[in-house]
């Protein structure tokens, strides 16, 4: 669930919340009556934020932990590379010392 998704989902709950305080004001009923379903509305929006907001949570953590494994694994691969690289470089400098060392004159 992206940033925009986000974004849609709070501006949908906010048409809701609106739209059903239009229509409870607008409705012929008592007061008491008007304010236990505002009440009730008002319940239910924030029950419906809050798993909308755990499931944008749960996404966002899943999303970390498969980016957070593949970061693992190419930081290992780095690593082996570098140890390749470095185990080269010391075999090609052993080389040239051994070189160095046979075919350098006596005197």
């Amino acid at each position: 669930m992206g940033s925009g998704s986000g974004k849609i989902i709070a501006g949908v709950l906010a048409g809701v919340a609106v739209g059903a305080a239009i229509g409870l004001l607008f409705a012929p009923e008592k007061g008491a009556d008007t304010r236990r379903k505002l009440a009730y509305k008002k319940d239910e929006l924030a029950d419906d934020l809050e798993e909308k907001f755990n499931a944008f949570i749960d996404d966002v953590t899943s999303r970390f932990e498969a980016m957070k494994g593949k970061a693992k694994d190419v930081a290992g691969e780095v690593t082996q590379q570098a140890q390749d690289i470095a185990d080269d470089v010391k075999q090609q400098a052993q080389s040239v010392a051994d070189d160095a060392v046979t075919n350098t004159p006596s005197v």
